[in-house]
Order: structure tokens, then sequence, then C-alpha cells
């Protein structure tokens, strides 16, 4: 037998930043990518993506205390945008939705809800390449609107035939 693993158990405080991970939010399951440590390494950042937790929204982006084990689709992840009619530069429509992305001329950036420790969200765009928060107050309505995507543990995944994507977005109700 030739075991293939999809990915790997590791401490979450070994994560590398934009390593897809999934792990027990404490009464259910989180899929989300880690942002990088803080605090002398006692929280791990998460964007939250999916979230069957009560308590902690997906799209949210959040420090997590970071002492426990995730299961980790490591940094090779493939997030496939998808085109319709309403991608174009300067569609201010949807520019409240979490999760929904914005493409712009150098990067692409999604809608999140930053929580601070008392639970209180503040909606900013999110930059995907470098996990950073975008400065302007503006950029929510300009960029091009993507209203669907999908996130795959690798190409070879998203390439198979009867390749099986992570997550989908919109979410089915």
């Amino acid at each position: 037998m030739i075991p293939i693993q999809p990915g790997g158990v590791k401490q979450a405080r070994a994560c590398q930043t934009g390593e897809l991970v999934r792990f027990d939010g404490g009464g259910g399951s989180l899929l989300a990518v880690a942002l990088g440590l803080i605090e002398l390494d006692r929280y791990q950042n998460y964007l939250i993506l999916q979230s069957s937790v009560h308590d902690i929204p997906a799209f949210s982006a959040l420090p997590l205390d970071a002492n426990h084990h995730c299961f980790s689709y490591g940094e090779d992840w493939v997030l496939e945008m998808i085109a319709d009619g309403e991608t174009f530069p300067g569609n201010g429509e949807g520019a409240d939705t979490l999760g929904e992305i914005r493409i712009f001329d150098t990067s692409a950036s999604m809608i999140v809800n930053v929580l601070d420790t008392q639970m209180r969200g503040r909606r900013l765009l999110l930059n995907l390449a470098n996990y950073q928060p975008l400065a302007g107050r503006n950029e929510r309505y300009q960029g091009a609107r993507i209203q669907s995507w999908k996130i795959w543990a690798s190409e070879d995944e998203r390439t198979r035939i009867g390749g099986r994507a992570i997550l989908e977005f919109p979410m089915p109700a």
C-alpha cells in the first residue's frame, strides 16, 4: 500500500503565513488561512474561511490561541476565481459582502471582517498575496467583483477528473 495524504498534522505554532489549515475551534471545525504568529508566538492570526463554531463567523480575521494541532493542506493550495457578468472594475455592488473578492491591477483582495477581542468587527479588504489589509477606505467599491470562487488542495486536484474542491463560495445554504 502507498498512502497518499492530502496534507499533514502539525502544531499551530509551526504553521507558516498562507498555509491552509483545518482544526477544532472548540465545538466545531474551522477552515482557515494562517496569517502569522503574534504576542510571543502565543496566538496565531487566522482568516477563517469556513466555520461550524457558533461564535466564530466565516470570513473573519482574528487571533486564536496557538496551543492546538491542525490539519495542514500546506501553502500550495489553489484559489480559483470565477468571473461573471458582474466582474468589471468599479462595480460597487456587493462591497459589504463578506467573502467576495476584488481584483485590482496588481492584486486580489477578499472582503473580511477583522474582529477585536470583544468580537466587534470592521470590514476591510485583505490582500491575498501578502495577507495585509489595504490601507484605503474605498477600495471595496473599486476593483473587479468576483462573486464565486473555489479552493482546491492543489493544482493537480483542480485539474483531476472528479477532483473535489475543499470549499466553494458562495456556500450552499
